[in-house]
């Protein structure tokens, strides 16, 4: 026997179509959410962009006036070279220090930073008195003080006030090593 060919009904052929259209309203939504979430995003980092675009014009504004720039940001101040007094080169000294691990040898060169160029002919006049008053105090430290930075500071800080207190048309501004070896 044969069976019957089935027929449609009428609630199976609307449910397909109405399948479908559901189908298209969620992918609809979908696009649309994903859509204006991509515009979301384009429009935050195109604002984000501009912010920066601000700024930077700020800060060429600055820069274009220097007046500006220097009252209201220290930005970029590390950048300039610092203007160095007039340089006075001393000759090397070799001193023996006080150590208890044996003889040690400092052997030591520096400049020194004058306030003012007249300070150069008073250092050539005294030169004798500044080397002698720099090796008494050499070698009145001992090598365990100046391995240390803080010594090697501290050192730098007694050098300065002692050649100042034997000044009278300047002072010196800064003492630079130039070398500082231990033998």
């Amino acid at each position: 026997m044969a069976q019957p060919a089935r027929s449609i009904g009428p609630q199976e052929s609307s449910a397909a179509p109405l399948k479908k259209r559901e189908t298209w309203g969620w992918l609809t939504a979908l696009l649309t959410f994903m859509n204006l979430a991509a515009l979301g995003g384009v429009a935050y980092y195109n604002r984000a962009i501009w912010d920066r675009i601000e700024k930077l014009n700020e800060r060429v504004e600055q820069l274009q006036h220097p007046a500006l720039a220097e009252a209201e940001s220290p930005v970029g101040r590390e950048l300039q070279p610092k203007n160095f007094g007039v340089q006075f080169p001393l000759e090397s000294f070799l001193v023996n220090l006080a150590s208890s691990e044996g003889p040690k040898f400092l052997q030591l060169q520096m400049q020194l930073e004058l306030s003012s160029p007249s300070v150069e002919e008073e250092l050539i006049r005294k030169k004798a008195v500044v080397r002698d008053s720099i090796i008494s105090l050499l070698t009145s430290r001992s090598y365990n003080d100046l391995r240390q930075t803080e010594g090697m500071e501290k050192l730098r800080t007694d050098i300065k006030g002692r050649v100042n207190n034997l000044l009278s048309t300047g002072k010196i501004q800064q003492v630079f090593f130039t070398q500082f070896h231990f033998n």
